[in-house]
């Protein structure tokens, strides 16, 4: 292409675009018009025609070069026109470390946002393609421009959780963005779609096996979830185990399996001297050590039966642990399990403990056995059965003993009733209290009238069993064949052990519940003396607002005036708030 002297280049600056695009619109259609001179119908000399067709030819040759230059040099100017117009904006005077916030909290929000923004999967394929879907709006962001593509390069900590489904290419990618980040790791492949993943985890075993072995001395955070049946889960975990990981505080592996329980022993070659977190699964605990776990401060297990009576020995090896899960599989009940006459080991720092999918043996075992003598908070799910002998085997027909004295001073108790379950929550003298106490039964191995029973049992004892003294008291009943009607008589039974009690609240989407209810706190031996605030959230065809009016009354002239009623009333039980002419709004019970 020949060059333009100074002269020309002087007029051309000097012609508006319009011009200059007029310019060359006219000259291809010159050219256009030449090509079809020289290729139409006349005929011309061959001699001629080639001549004709080299200058054709070069003509185009330049035209296709301008128009090559014309577009590179409007993409440059383009480009640095919207760089010098970001640079202007709000946004890119904002600090560095503020724009790289915003991205971390973008990124935070891809991995644990809501999971309806994710599209469902159907194909052979689901967890691949909502990996890379992940994966997809975690780049995102780095692709909008160059400022927030520079402030995702520069900003290490955005690239340091890695699932390790991602492909290989963007793993390593990532790794390398991350710089000397601490990682996070993720792999979780269970079950799903079998024949296909169980291929898919043996192609990518030598990779995964490699990456964290490669990177183990810098995970902060390591989660596995791995076990579709055929995949040699054994042989990989092997290759991990006893690698160091200085640097590791989170570790999670769920072996889901049903033949075999993966090793610990001379777990992370016992160098692991910040690990504060561990959930396991799947796992055989007879090779714990305290040297892997003597900085563990949450805990959390899974245990099979033929484990329970090991956990005080599982457990030996985490001593400063302060958060305490343990999970059991239910799948049959362990009668040979007996209460222990002295704990055989303390956790001094223990303040939460959650046991939940046990028989009642194993829980009660459990609480005689290891002794926690700074627990704050407990969440206990277990599973009543009918003994052989005709009895009931119940966490409510004797409530552990470490229960009972947690619960002595609280304030708050709430019962619950429902079709397939049963419990209570107790709660601290004041709102800001951390006491936290949580039983549930789960029914569903008992018949109906065991059920009953049962139901009956909790409400009319637990007061009694827990030996408290509430300022608030709760009592939430379902609809359901097991829900157990409740008399008058039952009712001044539960109601005779309350005389402390200022806060009284009734919720029963039941009809028929009420009446017995107020028929006791009607009685002139005045049950509850100090009650001062009365909630009802029932049926609608269970109001009858002229002996509620009625029972208040009586009350005050006998000097235990209720100043606070609220009534909440629909067709089918609890709902809307509909205040009586005595209402002042809802109760605050603590």
């Amino acid at each position: 292409m020949s060059t333009i002297s100074d002269k020309s280049q002087a007029d051309l600056s000097e012609r508006s675009v319009e011009e200059l695009a007029s310019a060359l619109i006219l000259k291809l259609q010159e050219q256009r018009r030449a090509s079809i001179s020289l290729h139409g119908g006349r005929r011309v000399a061959q001699t001629d025609t080639a001549g004709q067709q080299q200058l054709l030819v070069d003509a185009w040759t330049s035209l296709d070069a301008l128009n090559r230059q014309v577009s590179q040099n409007f993409a440059e100017s383009s480009a640095t026109h919207r760089r010098l117009f970001n640079s202007r904006s709000i946004l890119a005077r904002l600090p560095p470390e503020l724009l790289a916030k915003i991205a971390l909290i973008w990124i935070e929000d891809v991995k644990h946002g809501n999971k309806w923004e994710y599209p469902m999967f159907s194909s052979e394929t689901p967890l691949l393609k909502a990996a890379l879907f992940a994966l997809r709006k975690t780049l995102v962001l780095s692709r909008v421009c160059s400022l927030w593509r520079q402030v995702c390069l520069d900003s290490p900590q955005l690239w340091s959780e890695i699932d390790l489904v991602w492909p290989s290419t963007a793993v390593r990618e990532l790794i390398k963005r991350s710089k000397t980040s601490a990682l996070t790791f993720t792999l979780h492949v269970t079950r799903s779609n079998t024949e296909h993943m169980v291929g898919y985890c043996t192609r990518k075993a030598g990779f995964w096996t490699e990456i964290l072995s490669e990177n183990m001395f810098r995970i902060r955070h390591l989660s596995l979830a791995l076990g579709p049946p055929g995949f040699d889960l054994t042989s990989f975990w092997n290759g991990l185990r006893e690698l160091a990981a200085p640097r590791l505080e989170v570790f999670e592996f769920r072996a889901v399996r049903n033949d075999h329980r993966e090793s610990l022993k001379n777990l992370f070659g016992a160098q692991t001297p910040l690990l504060q977190h561990i959930v396991l699964y799947g796992m055989s605990y007879r090779d714990l050590t305290s040297q892997s776990f003597a900085s563990v401060v949450m805990l959390s297990l899974t245990i099979e039966r033929d484990a329970t009576v090991e956990i005080p020995s599982i457990l030996s090896s985490t001593p400063m642990v302060e958060d305490l899960r343990i999970e059991g599989t239910c799948r049959d009940a362990d009668t040979s399990l007996t209460l222990v006459s002295s704990p055989v080991l303390e956790l001094t720092q223990c303040q939460n403990l959650s046991v939940t999918e046990f028989f009642p043996e194993a829980v009660a075992y459990l609480l005689s056995a290891v002794a926690l003598p700074k627990l704050r908070r407990v969440s206990i799910r277990t599973q009543p059965y009918p003994r052989d002998d005709g009895s009931i085997s119940s966490i409510f027909t004797q409530i552990p003993q470490v229960v009972r004295d947690l619960s002595r001073d609280a304030a708050v108790l709430f019962l619950s009733m429902g079709c397939d379950d049963l419990g209570f929550t107790v709660k601290g003298q004041i709102p800001q209290s951390d006491l936290s106490i949580d039983l549930l039964e789960y029914t569903a191995r008992l018949i109906v009238d065991e059920s009953k029973e049962l139901r009956r049992h909790l409400f009319q004892t637990a007061v009694q069993q827990l030996g408290m003294k509430p300022r608030s008291l709760r009592f939430s009943i379902g609809r359901g064949d097991e829900v157990p009607f409740l008399t008058a008589e039952i009712w001044h039974s539960i109601l005779l052990q309350c005389d402390t009690v200022k806060s009284l609240s009734l919720s029963s989407s039941e009809t028929g519940f009420l009446f017995p209810f107020l028929e006791v706190l009607d009685e002139p031996s005045l049950l509850c003396p100090k009650l001062d605030q009365l909630r009802l959230d029932i049926a609608y065809h269970d109001r009858n607002q002229d002996y509620i009016e009625g029972l208040l009354e009586r009350r005050k002239s006998r000097g235990a005036a209720i100043d606070k009623v609220d009534i909440s009333e629909d067709e089918y039980g609890s709902g809307g708030s509909d205040e009586d002419e005595h209402g002042l709004g809802e109760s605050d019970d603590e």
